[in-house]
């Protein structure tokens, strides 16, 4: 057999006396696992001889002799020595050894993993398990689990807990029922105009990634006022619907103007005049079951949310619950005092804020303007809204095939909807005659920069 040490041996600095003895028993070691391998092909040795820290890391016996398919990625990376492979091993060798390395153990190391640990796959897997679990459950249709954006949602909100998930959504299944949620989009609240006017909060155009802006003036609450005209039961319902709109209308309509999966709103919530007198017991009630519903029926859909003209005793409320929050939900809250304007246009241009929070933007937040404005007053049944969920779900699908076949009238029906290709411009030049442009000017709905 030949020697192919030879073209190893040379020195990197003066070598130690037991080099040569070192050389000799790597040599023999060598010859007996070639005669072995001839007389056994599937036995596979590996040497256990240290290498000198005099040596090269290249030096050693044949190349690959410390590998022969047993490669690890401990081991094929130690000493810089990178990917050995025995010349002379069989394809037998290299499938051994593309066993050894699992590709998940490879990924999990890199940066491709979400928020809460998981790899692309692994949170596919789950979902896949988790929809398996939903449809065992009586009385769980398909439309329940088409859509696998939602169900991610309510994976995220307990950690990937497949039990504490299901529980979550088979409540949220009976919820809706019991508040008819699926028909409420279409409900007519002759109240809701007047409810605005004591509890302002609306939709405005988006911020730099596309996202709805969501703005609350916490300060114009009146809930005393509000029960004069009403009753908490209704109030609860145009608050579903407000959430059943964003994410139906106002959701799918951003995603298809920035041509990318949009699924969360830029909240800002304005403090200012906020007091200890509104704090009263009713108001208490019904905050507690607005954002009871919310939490549990609409989860992760705050994107980021920005409190601004927080007074100094708001600030330090906050600094105390802060330590209660998870790092990723802290992440997602900043508080700011009354200099809060270079804060939003970090998030929003000023075009797309209103003037009363420092933007250029000539509407409110009850115009409800933005990509959204022409696509809701154009689905007017719950056929229609059936139609654009399927389309929704099968253009932002991850799965490939996922989606529903249309026939061709049901295709027609669709493109009557005022949908919004994410190449269109949004402005107020090309209003046409039926007054569908924006008013005042040109608007832009979204700053993508």
């Amino acid at each position: 057999m030949a020697e192919p040490l030879q073209a190893y041996e040379e020195p990197v600095g003066p070598a130690p006396a037991s080099s040569s003895k070192n050389q000799r028993l790597k040599q023999s070691l060598s010859q007996m696992r070639e005669k072995l391998k001839a007389k056994v092909p599937h036995l596979h040795l590996k040497t256990s001889l240290k290498r000198s820290h005099h040596e090269p890391a290249h030096a050693g016996g044949e190349a690959g002799e410390e590998d022969d398919g047993l490669n690890t990625p401990q081991s094929s990376g130690r000493g810089g020595g990178g990917h050995r492979h025995h010349p002379h091993s069989g394809g037998h060798h290299s499938a051994t050894r593309k066993k050894t390395l699992k590709p998940l153990k490879k990924s999990r190391l890199s940066s491709d993993m979400n928020d809460w640990g998981l790899t692309p796959d692994e949170e596919s897997e789950c979902l896949d398990q988790f929809v398996q679990e939903l449809s065992d459950e009586p009385g769980v249709r398909y439309a329940d689990v088409a859509d696998e954006k939602k169900l991610l949602r309510f994976l995220k909100a307990r950690n990937f807990n497949l039990d504490k998930a299901r529980e979550m959504y088979l409540k949220h299944l009976k919820w809706r029922e019991a508040w008819d949620v699926d028909n409420i989009l279409f409900e007519e609240f002759p109240e809701r105009e007047q409810l605005l006017q004591y509890f302002p909060q609306g939709y405005h155009m988006c911020d730099r990634q596309g996202r709805p802006i969501y703005i609350q003036y916490l300060g114009g609450i009146n809930i005393h006022k509000i029960l004069s005209f009403t009753d908490e039961e209704t109030i609860v319902k145009l608050f579903i619907q407000e959430y059943e709109k964003f994410a139906h209308y106002k959701l799918p309509a951003c995603s298809e103007a920035q041509g990318k999966l949009i699924e969360t709103s830029l909240n800002i919530m304005d403090v200012k005049g906020i007091s200890l007198k509104m704090l009263t017991k009713e108001s208490q009630r019904i905050m507690k079951k607005v954002t009871g519903f919310t939490q549990d029926n609409y989860p992760e859909m705050m994107g980021n949310c920005i409190i601004i003209n927080a007074p100094y005793i708001f600030k330090v409320i906050f600094n105390i619950v802060k330590p209660m929050l998870s790092a990723r939900t802290q992440s997602k809250i900043k508080v700011v005092g009354t200099r809060y304007h270079e804060t939003l246009l970090e998030y929003a241009d000023a075009s797309c804020l209103p003037e009363r929070l420092g933007g250029t933007s000539k509407h409110t937040i009850f115009d409800d303007v933005g990509p959204w404005s022409e696509l809701a007053p154009s689905i007017t049944s719950k056929r229609q809204l059936d139609l654009y969920q399927s389309q929704q779900l099968s253009r932002w699908s991850t799965k490939p095939g996922f989606g529903v076949n249309r026939s061709l009238a049901q295709q027609v029906e669709l493109s009557e909807l005022h949908t919004i290709p994410s190449s269109q411009a949004f402005d107020s030049d090309d209003e046409g005659e039926d007054g569908g442009g924006s008013k005042g000017g040109e608007t832009e709905y979204f700053t993508s920069r």
